[in-house]
């Protein structure tokens, strides 16, 4: 995910579901995403981002920089973050 040994520009769009935030340096595979990505195209990911980041009980890897700002600092434009309240319960009725 942080060094996918693809031409620059070379995909016509990225979607990462819930894996962002794996692989140890976090903002690599941000970086990666716009590497890849002919000018233009989208990219979707979703994640995890915990409301209370500082908490103890969350993970590391969750603690790390949100989404949004992540995709900004490689680069990306026009990024928008939607938060979820109901995925419990759309988890729970799958």
């Amino acid at each position: 995910m942080t060094a996918t040994g693809l031409d620059p520009a070379s995909v016509t769009a990225v979607l990462c579901v819930d894996a962002a935030q794996f692989p140890p340096d976090f903002a690599a595979t941000f970086s990666e995403a716009h590497r890849v990505l002919a000018t233009g195209g989208p990219a979707v990911f979703t994640g995890w981002e915990a409301r209370h980041p500082q908490d103890p009980v969350v993970p590391e890897r969750i603690r790390r920089v949100g989404l949004a700002a992540g995709l900004t600092a490689a680069g990306f434009v026009d990024v928008r973050s939607r938060s979820r309240e109901d995925w419990l319960a759309d988890e729970r009725a799958a």
